[in-house]
């Protein structure tokens, strides 16, 4: 019998709930000084945090991103009113039963809530990517079957597989809280299933069954 090999990709997928959320939030102030700005928006992030921790968050769960003073003056053709403006952001980690509970914590704290995260922790991401990985070799293997029958040939082992890197996108959109309108305290967060997709490429052995 003749030898040779097939080489099929493949993506697999599985959906679950998300265990955790990762809440972005944003301070900001407006002052006639660097200093000025600075210190009100330290005070109004101390403010936010102690709320946070009243609330029963843990303090490892507030993690400070940035912050930033920036000079406004001559920035814009136009003056502005206030000549320095102070940012400072953080993120906040928090159960996902615990997620609509928190933010409306910090809205009624004076924070701006950018956007809600969702995800899985470390172990369960893990098992999640296995589950995708096998979906991704089983459909693998059946295309390179239904090639390996459309050629009269047997399908043998695994020669190689390289793998992509693992995906995990949303059902949804991020909910995101407008500051405009502002958050709906009665309203439940909502993030859906998560997607943990993978890829994979694999080369089977291939023997012809085919009389020489």
């Amino acid at each position: 019998m003749q030898e040779g090999t097939v080489t099929t990709t493949a993506t697999g997928r599985v959906r679950a709930k998300p265990e955790n959320a990762r809440i972005s939030v944003r301070m900001r102030s407006e002052a006639d000084s660097a200093t000025e700005a600075r210190d009100d928006v330290t005070d109004q992030s101390a403010s936010v945090i102690d709320a946070l921790l009243t609330s029963g968050l843990d303090e490892s769960s507030i993690r400070q991103v940035n912050v930033q003073v920036k000079d406004n003056r001559g920035a814009f053709d136009e003056p502005l009113e206030y000549d320095y403006e102070a940012k400072e952001t953080f993120v906040v980690r928090c159960d996902l039963e615990k997620a609509s509970d928190t933010v409306v914590t910090l809205v009624d704290a004076g924070a701006y809530v950018e956007f809600v995260e969702y995800g899985f922790s470390e172990e369960r991401r893990e098992r999640l990517k296995s589950r995708a990985l096998g979906d991704a070799m089983d459909k693998s293997r059946s295309r390179a079957d239904s090639i390996a029958q459309a050629a009269d040939c047997e399908l043998g082992a695994v020669r190689s597989v390289t793998t992509e890197e693992v995906d995990t996108t949303s059902s949804g959109m991020q909910d995101i809280v407008e500051e405009s309108l502002g958050f709906d305290s009665s309203r439940e967060l909502d993030p859906g299933r998560i997607v943990v997709t993978a890829g994979v490429r694999a080369r089977y052995q291939l023997q012809s069954t085919a009389d020489d």
